[in-house]
């Protein structure tokens, strides 16, 4: 048993995974790959999100960032950070970057239904200074203060959701970290074209 999936509703915030100068390089890699990520072909279902957020499933994210920030080494972080919090073996991650404009939410959800298998946990990384009290609501724990650089683990499970009522630009990156790969697991056939940019991960315990 993992442990951090000891419910369906846990959550763990990690201070400091990255430094303010690396989340201000990925807000600068967002600016710059927004247009393309937004002219990806819309071939998925129809969702509630939008922006870069609604593109979630057609791009590797995880990917952008270390081919084009390579001295953040953010998959090899993310390997050792999974390894401590963990006792998976292999884990294959979807990964997309979230821009909230003036006035623009990201409406309450989850990233897993109650009656789809535990195969999965969540994780979200807020990436903007935080002048404006920025805060993400979970259930069951309310309203967390966003903190830049905190990487949050959670169930896929628990609901959240997060608004931009201010005039600035607010930045985050999610991922969803799989430990079964999706396009091998019947339950996912109908969505496969979702699951074709994941990122494969072999945890090691000494993957410092």
């Amino acid at each position: 048993m993992s442990m951090i999936k000891n419910s369906r509703n846990f959550l763990r915030s990690i201070q400091k995974f990255l430094s303010s100068q690396e989340c201000n390089q990925i807000i600068k890699l967002i600016c710059a790959y927004e247009n393309k990520i937004l002219a990806l072909e819309d071939n998925s279902k129809p969702n509630p999100f939008y922006g870069t957020t609604k593109q979630h499933g057609k791009y590797n994210w995880l990917y952008i960032i270390d081919n084009e920030l390579s001295h953040i080494r953010i998959i090899k972080r993310l390997q050792t950070l999974i390894a401590e919090q963990t006792n998976y073996k292999t884990v294959w991650i979807k990964s997309w970057c979230n821009k909230l404009d003036a006035h623009q939410n990201i409406p309450y959800h989850s990233h897993s239904r109650e009656d789809e298998p535990e195969w999965f946990f969540s994780a979200n990384i807020f990436l903007s200074e935080n002048t404006e009290d920025w805060h993400t609501y979970y259930e069951t724990y309310g309203h967390i203060y966003n903190e830049q650089g905190t990487i949050n683990l959670l169930s896929a499970y628990l609901p959240h959701a997060a608004t931009n009522n201010t005039n600035t630009t607010r930045y985050s990156m999610a991922m969803d970290i799989y430990t079964h790969n999706p396009i091998k697991e019947d339950y996912y056939l109908n969505n496969l074209q979702e699951y074709k940019n994941l990122t494969k991960i072999y945890i090691t315990k000494n993957s410092s």
